[in-house]
Formats: C-alpha cells, sequence, structure tokens
C-alpha cells in the first residue's frame, strides 16, 4: 500500500512533525536554479527543453514540466540534470496524486526513484539526486539508507555550499526519526550555523528546543 511512504503515528509527534512539514518545503525552494523562460520561440534542443521543464515545476505545472523533460531526455539519453529534474518533478506528481489516486501516486514515487538512479548513472558526481533519493527514502522510513544517500552526496560534492546545507537538514531529520537526539540537534545546529536566516531557520531552531527536551528526559537519562 500506498500508506507505507507516510508515517502519521510516529513516536514523539510533536517534534517529528514539526521536522517532516518544513522538510520538504527546504528541499523544493532550494530546487530549480535555473531562470524562468518566458515561454517564447520554439525549443528543439535537450537544453531547451530542459529549460521549459523546469520553467513548468517553478509553476507548479508539474505534468507538463514531465513532459518537457520527457523531451529533452529522448533528444540526449545521458542527460542527466534533466533525469534529476524529472525525479523532483515526479515527485511532485507523486504529492499531488497522493490524497486521491494512491495507485497513480505510487507510479509517480517509483518514477521518481528510478529518475534520480538514471542521473547518478549518467553523472556519478552529482549530489542533488542523492539528496532526491534520501528524501524518497525518509518518505519509506528507511532512515538508515537515507542516511548512506546523505553521505554520498557529501562525498561527491563536498565543496558545494548547497549540498553542505541541504545534507545537514536532512540529517538531522533522519536522525529525529531514529530518535538519535544528540546527532539531530548537531546537525541541525549545523544547518543554522551555515545559514541561520535560511529557509525555516525559525522552526529548526524550536525543532532543536524540542529534541533537547527529549535527550534531557528521565528515560534518556
Amino acid at each position: 500500500m500506498i500508506s507505507e511512504f507516510r508515517d502519521k503515528k510516529m513516536k514523539n509527534s510533536k517534534c517529528k512533525t514539526l521536522i517532516l512539514s518544513i522538510g520538504l518545503f527546504f528541499i523544493f525552494h532550494l530546487i530549480g536554479c535555473i531562470p524562468e523562460n518566458n515561454g517564447a520561440g520554439n525549443y528543439r534542443s535537450p537544453q531547451d527543453y530542459f529549460e521549459m521543464g523546469i520553467h513548468y515545476y517553478q509553476k507548479g505545472e508539474y505534468e507538463r514540466a514531465e513532459g518537457q523533460l520527457l523531451k529533452a531526455i529522448q533528444l540526449q539519453p545521458d542527460f542527466a540534470e534533466a533525469y534529476n529534474q524529472l525525479g523532483y518533478t515526479c515527485y511532485g506528481l507523486y504529492e499531488v496524486h497522493f490524497k486521491k489516486e494512491k495507485d497513480m501516486a505510487k507510479q509517480y514515487y517509483y518514477k521518481s526513484i528510478n529518475s534520480f538512479k538514471a542521473a547518478v548513472r549518467y553523472k556519478s558526481d552529482y549530489a542533488d539526486p542523492y539528496i532526491g533519493l534520501a528524501i524518497l527514502q525518509i518518505l519509506a522510513k528507511q532512515f538508515d539508507e537515507a542516511i548512506a544517500f546523505l553521505k554520498k552526496a557529501q562525498e561527491v560534492e563536498p565543496h558545494n555550499f548547497n549540498t553542505t546545507v541541504q545534507t545537514h537538514y536532512q540529517l538531522g531529520r533522519c536522525y529525529t526519526y531514529k530518535e538519535e537526539y544528540q546527532k539531530a540537534i548537531e546537525e541541525f545546529e549545523e544547518y543554522l550555523r551555515l545559514m541561520p536566516s535560511g529557509p525555516g531557520s525559525d522552526a529548526v531552531q524550536r525543532s532543536i528546543m524540542e529534541l533537547r527536551k527529549h535527550l534531557n528526559s528521565p528515560k534518556n537519562n
């Protein structure tokens, strides 16, 4: 069942719901670094279709984005960046269909996984699809696998600021779900050190406070 990808009854739900609620907002806020195109003209090259795919993705028109990205890949089968963006686009379609069309949502979930895997197959030193794979593993509650993908992202692009910021944030989420509160606090604090006024920083600060309460509770002493 598609419900295996959602966790609505986790322990310490107040803290964990807060982390989940800002997790996807943060990752999508940083994706889509190419400026929007005004939609004029003919788009015939793989790069043209790729840019239009991002244009529609940024507007939330995920089906149109998917179509453009598939055209880019058809013309250039090893276009790693197009596969990566397709992964995030299919995740967007998973979210759209989740409440009413769970079978369709499940299809897009696996399309997203396959797209990210294709991206790293064609460009193994590309961090972003590893982060995408980590997010999907978090949804499936496969936290150790998610951590492995995030560590891989750090390994392949150790000097990329966005990669560093995103991986610290997502690692904080993973360790929260695993109830490894000290590790979660360390990851979130590193995120705040790098981006003190970044996306979701207030929520992260509140999460750290909740995590400290859990860490200092009698059962953890």
